[in-house]
């Protein structure tokens, strides 16, 4: 039987046509121009050529033979399926079995080997020459070979190896898939016979030298890696992988230095690098103090989470070595953390645990985590290990930089035989914590850190003078005014005159003064303080200018009151109204009543909401009184009581209106007003005194039995006579209460004496017990009566404090609300005043009434008395508002301004929502500047400093530093000293988001 040929040959009529015009429009013309560009290799023209010629019956399988022959290399893809055509069609075609064969070339061609090789299974060998045969083996082999059908492969390749012309690559690939097994006894064996002048055989180097690496034969890995690269059609990746061998190889022979530049060639060129390069390379690169290319080539394999071994533990201690060097302290301690926690080298284990210990020393960022706590830890573990040494010198200088001052505190008191480095570093450890107490206003607490400290003085003069400035400050507020003066005249003695906070002591200095009524030195000491060139700024110096004036105007130094309040008013005109009102006061006092009515107007138009209103008109009263003009005052009076009816001054008023009217003359308008004083305010002290003068005038005109009647027709109104038991069982009862804090006696007094007299009182007492005690439910309902039975006691405006606070508490924030709202209205003196604004401020905010929020807010700060906490509270809210409504430029700008005192707990807060306003408007870099100064400045407020760690950890997971994003949190987790659920529900939500990604 004749054997059908598998070489390409043209067929018959291609040597008829050969002779013929290539430029013959004819059907001849166009076959033969398109069997000469396939001969030629020009496929798209071949093609172009064949499209003239469809359609034509007489020359239809001639056509669609010459076109499967070029579409199965100029688009292989298409050609299976116009392959299939033709053998459907041409059944009995003598190039069929050619054609079977081009569809499993295209296949090949198209990623598919093993649909190639099963279409290379239906030819039948029997029927082709023994050329053919092998190269249809050859083939067949390859296609199984690149299916990874190893046996089958090989047996083909023994077939087609019989081939003279096929022999060189049958037995490079057997040699290949030997190695491919393992077998590399056998793939030496046949690769060494591989040509190495043409491919595929020059990459038998290639595979030798894979063989080679991996039998630890070293020395002839780089002669094989040579030779391949002397080759110019070797592909990159070979190109890459063969310089890593060379570089690992050359490492394992301990010649790094002619390994460097094969492993930095190879990393540049891989698209990924294998784990064992990257680290050989950047540990050596570390060496060398290249440590920028040290850290970007130990990252990936430090951070990988697929390979967990030795040799991730080891990258990661190089890597925080690395970022250690480049003084990256925060980004090192995670990466010495996850090095801490394997167990794959005990060496590796103990240097990271060590270099943890020195990176959080150097002032890395660990939530709530003690530096010292971590070096003790460190020599329980290794006692006697090669760091202990130095660790132990390291323990000691750790207690000056620890923020966790209390495990400071109690590591020094377990040592038996401290020496003087200890106890001076104890001595820092107790001022820290006085003066962290001192901005958490815990004073009994920041006096014992205090007074401890004081005690070693000895070690650290520096330190003993800023121990006796702070101390100074806690008995100021612990109300012993003559030891806190001789402790901040300690300070300004002992401290250098350049001391940044001698202008916070002469501040201090004077308030202890004041307090101690020594106005003559405290006018001094605020004058000099207001004289310095840099002191607490503005609100301070406006502040410390109407001290001085109350200092002179006490001292009886009335000009040079004057004269300063003027000032404090010039200083800052937009919170002046103490300073306008002292300055009429004095003028009173100067007897220039005139002087003092045109001040006093001048007041009520500047300031109008000020809480001074009241005072101010009771004190114009009394200028008209002076000027003889009854007239006048009691109009005066008439407003005071119609717009202020429910404060104490205005109860005052009414009582002034009526001797004001007695004096004129005006006998029955006397008596109408002493009448409303009871009928408005029947609980007040007020009525009282307004009922002593009706009691005394209807006596003159034997009127009592009239009075009488009259009062038992108002609830609440006080009777003409009042039971002696009634008075001496609450005596009784109040002298218990004082004496041991006991309240059976005062309960027992509200049920027998239901009506009595001092129930007022009683209700008091009882109140603040409870509220004292925590138990807000009673609190409420003591504060609640006293409101409803007794509004116009003395007593109501701290039971509706106690009533508002409550209901806050309660989550009543509508009735809470209403009770602030009250408060405000009838709030007597600016203080009272202040707390009722902060409390409308409060609740608005937790009920997200954002306009109330800011209208509260600006209210207090309009107030010249006060305090910088509360409005450091007002201003923070503010702020938030502002933000909530829309305005975060004007929250931000706020904010940062308070966050430059994170002592103080709105300026912790303003930090923390600054720097997280910042992320939420996807400011990255900007948010984590400004969260990693608020952590920096070791706020005394863990809960805010937590959130703040939190935060810096979302924003390294934004950055996708998984590693840092969570050490943080599970470090936060272990160390966080607070008890508050949201704080680890915000962790593990966090940790189980990371472990997804």
């Amino acid at each position: 039987m004749k054997r059908t040929t598998l070489v390409k040959v043209l067929l018959a009529a291609a040597s008829v046509s050969a002779a013929a015009q290539v430029t013959s429009p004819t059907t001849a013309g166009y076959l033969s121009r398109a069997e000469s560009m396939l001969a030629a290799g020009n496929y798209s023209g071949c093609l172009d050529q064949l499209r003239a010629l469809q359609g034509l019956d007489d020359a239809d399988e001639q056509v669609a033979w010459l076109r499967i022959r070029a579409m199965s290399v100029a688009d292989p893809t298409a050609a299976v399926g116009q392959i299939r055509s033709y053998l459907a069609r041409y059944e009995a075609s003598e190039h069929r079995t050619e054609a079977i064969m081009l569809l499993a070339d295209c296949m090949m061609r198209n990623g598919d080997p093993a649909a190639a090789a099963a279409v290379y299974a239906t030819i039948n060998t029997s029927s082709l020459s023994v050329a053919d045969a092998a190269t249809l083996n050859y083939r067949h082999a390859y296609a199984l070979m690149e299916d990874r059908k190893y046996a089958p492969a090989a047996e083909l390749f023994e077939k087609s190896r019989t081939s003279g012309a096929l022999r060189k690559n049958s037995e490079f690939y057997l040699g290949y898939i030997a190695y491919c097994q393992g077998d590399y006894a056998r793939a030496r064996q046949l690769l060494e016979k591989a040509d190495l002048n043409r491919s595929p055989g020059f990459m038998a180097s290639y595979y030798l030298a894979q063989i080679n690496y991996a039998e630890g034969n070293y020395a002839a890995v780089l002669g094989s890696v040579q030779d391949l690269l002397s080759y110019v059609d070797v592909a990159p990746e070979y190109i890459a992988e063969a310089n890593r061998l060379a570089g690992e190889s050359l490492f394992q022979q301990g010649n790094a230095d002619k390994a460097l530049p094969y492993l930095r060639t190879y990393v540049s060129t891989a698209k990924t690098p294998e784990r064992s390069a990257l680290y050989l390379l950047g540990t050596e690169e570390f060496k060398l103090g290249n440590n920028d290319q040290a850290v970007k080539h130990l990252t990936p394999v430090a951070t990988d989470t697929v390979h967990t071994d030795a040799m991730t533990q080891s990258s990661l201690l190089y890597l925080g070595q690395a970022l250690m060097a480049q003084n990256k302290v925060n980004d090192a301690l995670p990466v010495f953390s996850a090095a801490m926690q394997m167990d794959y080298d005990r060496d590796a284990r103990e240097a990271a645990n060590y270099n943890y210990a020195v990176a959080k020393f150097g002032g890395a960022r660990a939530p709530f985590g003690s530096s010292v706590a971590t070096f003790e830890e460190f020599l329980a573990q290794y006692p006697n290990g090669r760091y202990a040494p130095v660790v132990q010198e390291y323990l000691v200088s750790g207690y000056l930089t620890d923020q966790n001052y209390e495990a400071a505190l109690a590591s020094i008191q377990r040592m038996h035989d401290p020496g003087d480095k200890v106890l001076a570093a104890k001595q820092q450890v107790l001022y820290a914590l006085g003066t962290r107490a001192l901005a958490t206003s815990s004073t009994e607490q920041a006096l014992n850190w205090l007074r401890q400290a004081d005690a070693l003085s000895r070690y650290d003069e520096k330190i003993a003078a800023q121990v006796a400035l702070s101390l100074g400050e806690a008995l100021y507020r612990d109300g012993q005014y003559a030891e806190a003066v001789k402790q901040i005249k300690r300070y300004m003695d002992e401290a250098p005159v350049s001391d940044p906070n001698r202008a916070m002591a002469l501040y201090d200095l004077g308030y202890a003064q004041f307090a101690q009524k020594s106005y003559k030195d405290a006018a001094a000491t605020f004058d000099k303080f207001i004289s310095m060139p840099q002191n607490l700024g503005s609100e301070a110096t406006v502040d410390a200018m109407n001290r001085l004036a109350d200092s002179q105007f006490y001292a009886g130094n009335l000009t040079g009151a004057l004269a300063s309040y003027k000032k404090a008013y010039d200083k800052n005109p937009a919170s002046g109204d103490y300073p306008v009102f002292q300055q009429a006061v004095i003028e009173g006092y100067r007897r220039d009543n005139q002087t003092k009515i045109a001040t006093i107007n001048r007041l009520l138009t500047e300031f109008p909401t000020s809480s001074l209103i009241p005072d101010a008109l009771l004190e114009m009263t009394e200028g008209y009184i002076q000027l003889g003009n009854n007239a006048a005052a009691i109009d005066t009076y008439k407003r005071l009581v119609k717009e202020y009816g429910g404060t104490e001054q205005g109860r005052r008023g009414y009582l002034q209106l009526a001797l004001t009217q007695l004096n004129a003359g005006q006998r029955q308008e006397a008596l109408k007003s002493y009448r409303e004083v009871v009928r408005l305010y029947p609980t007040s002290e007020e009525a009282r005194m307004a009922l002593d003068e009706l009691k005394r005038i209807a006596a003159d005109e034997g009127t009592l039995a009239q009075l009488g009647a009259w009062l038992q027709s108002i609830a609440n109104a006080p009777h003409l006579e009042v039971a002696e038991t009634d008075v001496l069982t609450f005596e009784g009862a109040e002298k218990a209460w004082l004496a041991d804090g006991k309240t059976a006696r005062l309960q027992r007094y509200l049920i027998d004496y239901p009506n009595g007299s001092r129930r007022a009182q009683a209700l008091g007492y009882l109140m603040e017990e409870a509220s004292n005690n925590g138990r807000t439910g009673d609190a409420l309902t003591f504060a609640t009566e006293i409101v409803a039975n007794y509004p116009d006691s003395r007593l109501a405006e701290r039971a509706l404090i106690v009533k508002a606070g409550a209901e806050h508490a309660l989550g009543r924030g509508n009735d809470a609300l209403a009770s602030w709202t009250l408060l405000e209205s009838r709030a007597s003196t600016p203080e009272v005043l202040n707390t009722a604004r902060t409390g409308i401020m409060r609740v608005a905010r937790d009920l997200g009434d954002q306009p109330r929020v800011i209208a509260a807010a600006d209210a207090l700060l309009a107030s010249s008395t006060l305090g910088s906490e509360a409005r450091s509270e007002a201003r923070f809210s503010r702020a938030l508002a502002l933000d909530l409504s829309g305005s975060t430029d004007q929250a931000r700008k706020v904010w940062e301004e308070l966050a430059d005192n994170t002592d103080d707990l709105y300026g912790a807060k303003s930090a923390y929502y600054l720097a997280q306003s910042l992320y939420d408007g996807n400011r990255i870099d900007e948010a984590r500047q400004r969260v990693e100064n608020f952590i920096d400045a070791a706020t005394p407020h863990t809960y805010w400093l937590a959130r703040g760690f939190i935060l810096l950890s979302d924003i390294y997971a934004a950055k996708g530093k998984k590693l840092e994003a969570r050490e943080y949190l599970e470090s936060l987790r272990e160390n966080y000293p607070g008890k508050e659920s949201e704080i680890f529900q915000m962790i593990d939500s966090r940790l189980a988001k990371l472990k997804k990604r």
